[in-house]
């Protein structure tokens, strides 16, 4: 599932996890969260809280993934103080990790509307569009993601891979290749970046992303880093036969 963040840069997104799928086909043709111990907030503690107040509290419970918990809280927060944006955008985040994608949805396109500058509304916007199989619409969504805060390396990522999963290999190919131009440590990218080169027959330069990749990667026992040896392995194979 596509990681979506209320807070902060994604870590692993559902760009990585696809992409490792994608990376598994190519081979092939050739716990839940933990509970808080926190108590719930009752009625009474909730009226005495402010709308940050409340907005804080509702991060903290999403945080530790007590959804159910943490959406009174930002209902409550986006009541008091319905002008900001940053609340409906986590309260559009905790419907969606509830799923209920359609109310998310219009808590979202609210809080774009209201602050379109405000990148993770955005970003998670186009993560709930996903989830509805509106994969064009979440493209621009992406973009605008992106428009607002070039610095994040998981915005890059997630419109690449969601490009890639539209079909559009060139496309995502490009921005793949402008990802790891402009942030060239981010490891995730230069997976997706392998798996597009591979898909268009560049093997040579998807040898050199997977080599990338290694080189990056935090998890070198775990299933990313395995598929990453697994495709090296077959490209060097591949390409010294070449070279005979």
């Amino acid at each position: 599932m596509r990681e979506l963040e209320m807070h902060g840069k994604p870590t692993l997104t559902f760009a990585l996890a696809g992409a490792l799928a994608l990376a598994t086909s190519l081979g092939a043709s050739a716990g839940g969260p933990a509970e808080s111990e926190a108590p719930a907030l009752g009625a009474a503690a909730e009226g005495d809280l402010s709308a940050s107040e409340l907005q804080a509290a509702g991060s903290s419970e999403y945080e530790a993934g007590n959804y159910e918990r943490a959406l009174p809280l930002f209902q409550r927060a986006v009541e008091r103080a319905p002008e900001c944006a940053s609340y409906r955008n986590g309260l559009g985040i905790t419907l969606h990790r509830l799923g209920r994608e359609a109310e998310a949805r219009a808590v979202l396109e609210e809080a774009v509307r209201g602050a379109p500058g405000l990148a993770t509304a955005h970003f998670n916007l186009a993560g709930v569009l996903v989830a509805l199989g509106e994969r064009e619409a979440a493209v621009w969504e992406y973009r605008e993601a992106r428009k607002a805060d070039p610095s994040n390396p998981g915005i890059w990522n997630d419109l690449a891979a969601t490009l890639m999963e539209l079909g559009w290999a060139g496309r995502a190919e490009m921005e793949y290749s402008l990802l790891v131009e402009r942030h060239p440590d981010y490891a995730n990218g230069w997976f997706g970046y392998a798996v597009a080169l591979e898909r268009g027959g560049r093997a040579g330069d998807a040898r050199d992303a997977w080599r990338r990749f290694l080189q990056l990667c935090q998890d070198p026992e775990g299933s990313f880093a395995r598929t990453a040896q697994e495709r090296l392995a077959e490209l060097d194979t591949r390409l010294s036969a070449r070279a005979r």
